[in-house]
């Protein structure tokens, strides 16, 4: 733990609740350790994008360490949602400057779908569909849109189209298909 204490958010959180005051003490400084050390990251690449906006290295710099940041687990609820609005921003930049980076693009859909901002979700997940038809993540993308919005005819229509357009899936893609096409059966024999 005190060599890296990121590696162990989830115990330090835990351990934040423990009945030892000073137990609850460390796992807390500790905690806030990390998260200054996020900080301080975020505003060293931040500052190096103002001084050279169009300076690639910084910018995906500051997306992986706003991406670990928001991962971590140190954030939630406003602050989160902070960070999230700020990793579009960036993810957006990114965009513009790469139009055929795909993991900037799903990592852009997945965001706004995390921001419940699903017009927007939606709007990008189709283009990346029209970009990568064939890319099972893509698929994947659009499922979590229909799960997320609740909309079953969606999620129905979705599911059909992948078999249909018979989109290669690892077994990963196998599996989650899988679970959504039972999940989709159950609900058909009880109507």
């Amino acid at each position: 733990l005190h060599q890296n204490p990121a590696q162990y958010i989830q115990l330090l959180q835990q351990a934040r609740l423990n009945d030892d005051i000073e137990v609850t003490h460390y796992a807390s400084t500790a905690m806030m350790e990390v998260q200054r050390e996020y900080e301080l990251e975020l505003q060293k690449y931040e500052r190096q994008l103002r001084q050279s906006p169009e300076d690639e290295k910084a910018l995906l710099n500051c997306i992986r360490t706003l991406r670990r940041y928001i991962d971590s687990g140190l954030i939630d609820d406003e602050v989160l949602y902070i960070q999230r609005k700020r990793y579009a921003d960036l993810l957006s930049k990114r965009m513009e400057q790469a139009p055929d980076d795909k993991p900037v693009f799903y990592a852009a859909a997945d965001n706004c779908l995390e921001l419940e901002d699903y017009s927007t979700g939606n709007t990008l997940i189709d283009s990346i569909l029209e970009k990568w038809p064939e890319d099972e993540n893509a698929w994947f993308l659009k499922l979590k849109y229909c799960q997320k919005t609740n909309d079953g005819a969606l999620l129905t229509h979705t599911v059909k189209e992948i078999r249909r357009r018979n989109i290669y899936l690892s077994p990963a893609g196998k599996q989650t298909l899988q679970f959504w096409s039972r999940s989709l059966d159950r609900e058909a024999e009880s109507v």
